[in-house]
């Protein structure tokens, strides 16, 4: 009778290379990343059957096709190879999230009942454990308390600051203006904008929570590991602004 015995190495292994895998897969999923390694996946299994068959031709192709196929795909993959270690570092695994103060998410859902009552766009990010400060850098830098009469102030339509997003660090606004990354999801519902797009495309390169207030529709959302989430009310989205910021 087949027996198994793991030792306590054996299940760090385990559990290791499952963190690897679970952060890979979060990192690529909806993504067109995930359909490419899919792709592979069929080919290599078709290339296990060339051998157990001996199709000499398929394996003659394979191993042309080997020698190469490393370095192509560590330059296809090289911006998801980036953020999964990106994301991996910044994971509460190995650092501790100090995150913003009641008042601060208090003073933003204020702020975002306001934008939904007079149809203002916006677009509010809070920075966790993997740094923005490459976008911070890009955008028009504040630093100043986060209060919902400034957050007003900086999405006043037609005003110079409306465009692009607030970047909020350590209980400050660091900066506005900020344009973001957008999603490369092609799953993506046809009618999001730009806007809605930004605000996933941060949470899919980095741990960031993102609100979104719609000026067409009204709504606030808040996106975050790429899910976009819609909010019926305040209480709502105070509620998924600290599940996504505490996991709570």
């Amino acid at each position: 009778m087949f027996e198994l015995h793991l030792s306590i190495i054996d299940i760090i292994d385990i559990l290791i290379l499952a963190f690897i895998l679970y952060q890979i897969f979060m990192m690529i999923r909806g993504t067109q990343t995930l359909q490419i390694l899919v792709g592979i996946s069929i080919i290599l299994v078709l290339v296990v059957f060339a051998h157990i068959f001996n199709l000499s031709s398929i394996i003659w192709i394979a191993r042309g096709v080997g020698r190469v196929g490393m370095i192509a795909l560590l330059i296809i993959f090289a911006p998801e190879i980036r953020q999964i270690f990106a994301r991996m570092g910044g994971s509460r695994v190995f650092g501790l999230l100090v995150g913003p103060k009641r008042e601060v998410i208090n003073e933003t859902v204020n702020a975002v009942e306001r934008f939904r009552k007079f149809g203002i766009g916006s677009l509010i990010v809070f920075e966790k454990n993997i740094g923005l400060g490459e976008l911070i850098d890009r955008g028009v830098k504040i630093d100043s308390k986060v209060k919902a009469e400034l957050l007003e102030a900086i999405f006043k339509p037609g005003g110079p600051l409306h465009d692009g997003a607030v970047i909020i660090r350590n209980d400050r606004i660091a900066a506005c203006s900020v344009m973001l990354p957008l999603s490369t999801n092609p799953h993506l519902a046809p009618y999001l904008g730009a806007r809605h797009r930004a605000a996933l495309g941060i949470t899919e390169v980095s741990d960031a929570v993102s609100v979104i207030v719609s000026e067409e529709t009204r709504v606030a959302s808040v996106a975050k590991s790429g899910e976009l989430i819609t909010c019926k009310d305040m209480i709502e989205l105070k509620k998924q602004i600290f599940r996504g910021l505490y996991g709570r």
